[in-house]
């Protein structure tokens, strides 16, 4: 496994006109700050299909003393405003996405309900792809999740899934999947108590079919949603989060700001502003800086474990089944090539004492004759 950063442009420059000309950054009201998004800061979440990006920073630089090296006390602002984006795996359906210091947070809400923006938790999954799971087995959710394949009922067209949190049963519920009948069956929506929010919805699970086979019943999920809810975030104003404290906590937006001291960026450091999302500065007598949060990459734990590519069975005869096998058990030898003439050697060959009559052939006449003449004589 490998720690790579995922970092902004480079702010570099003396001031905020040379900053703008060197970089794609944004000038606040008035040129008075700079604002990071994820237009300009990959680590902030931002979602292609709709255009969201409900992160972004500002900070103006110049501290009591005007040192162009510090963010001044109260001068940096990170700013959430959750919004809609669509679930991977549910048609025409959307969620509250947040963000939170450069991952990817939603904010806890009920069944049916606007979330309060109150608290938050990781999201670990949201996609449509398929997963076939034979009765018995599970799928590792990441985080210590995952949901399990108990009975399939192929002529009600239902299936019996257990969802679990480190192999112990959290809910378990039996799920019709869609049919001619009934094309657009409920996703099943797993609800827990989740700080003070009452049933939230923590996981969503679409079953898109099952067969049952000679051997084993199989369930196919095609859409799966899930939070960590067992770690979420609680947010009220006052709360501090390293160099931040929470100034607006409420359904619009939340609001944080550095109010206890300067930040000050010394030269060829690195500053944890809070969690995942810090400074850092270059070695160099120019102020030169950006800000980046952390991946890990390589062979760290899967979400969720990727699709098996399923062999097809092979069927395996009875004892008592005769097979006719499609062709002969026994290769059938191709005829030889008749020889051709050999060529003329200079050496005699040796005699054959069965083979073309010769020398033994006379021999053999001779001591016929032999014989017929001494038994005349006789």
């Amino acid at each position: 496994m490998d720690t790579v950063e995922i970092r902004s442009q480079v702010i570099e420059g003396d001031n905020y006109i040379d900053i703008i000309e060197n970089s794609s950054f944004s000038l606040g009201e008035d040129n008075k700050y700079i604002e990071i998004n994820s237009t300009n800061f990959a680590g902030f979440y931002y979602d292609i299909d709709d255009n969201v990006k409900p992160e972004k920073m500002t900070f103006s630089l110049g501290g009591k003393n005007a040192d162009k090296s510090t963010i001044g006390e109260g001068a940096l602002k990170y700013e959430i405003k959750p919004e809609k984006v669509e679930y991977e795996g549910f048609d025409n359906e959307d969620y509250y996405v947040a963000g939170f210091f450069a991952e990817k947070f939603v904010p806890v809400f009920e069944e049916n309900e606007l979330p309060t923006n109150e608290v938050l938790a990781k999201l670990l999954v949201d996609n449509d792809d398929a997963y076939t799971l034979r009765t018995g087995e599970k799928l590792e959710l990441g985080a210590g999740y995952s949901i399990e394949a108990k009975q399939v009922d192929v002529d009600g067209k239902k299936a019996w899934l257990t969802f679990l949190k480190d192999d112990e049963i959290v809910d378990d519920k039996i799920i019709n999947i869609p049919t001619e009948a009934n094309k657009d069956a409920d996703p099943w929506n797993v609800t827990q108590d989740v700080a003070d929010i009452d049933d939230a919805v923590v996981a969503r699970v679409q079953v898109d079919e099952v067969f049952q086979g000679a051997v084993d019943s199989i369930v196919q999920i095609e859409g799966l949603w899930l939070i960590d809810y067992e770690n979420p975030v609680e947010i009220d104003t006052g709360d501090e989060f390293g160099d931040f404290e929470v100034k607006e906590a409420n359904v619009n937006r939340i609001l944080l700001k550095n109010t206890d001291d300067d930040i000050t960026l010394d030269r060829d450091s690195v500053e944890d502003l809070y969690g995942n999302l810090k400074f850092r500065v270059a070695d160099n007598e120019t102020l030169r800086f950006y800000p980046f949060s952390e991946a890990i990459i390589g062979d760290g734990e899967k979400p969720v474990d990727e699709p098996d590519d399923t062999e097809e069975p092979v069927d395996v005869p009875d004892d008592n089944e005769t097979v006719s096998p499609d062709e002969p058990e026994q290769p059938i030898e191709e005829p030889e090539e008749p020889a051709g003439p050999e060529e003329p050697s200079d050496e005699p060959e040796e005699p054959e004492d069965n083979g073309i009559p010769g020398f033994g052939f006379v021999f053999g006449l001779a001591g016929l004759l032999a014989v017929v003449y001494l038994v005349r004589r006789n």
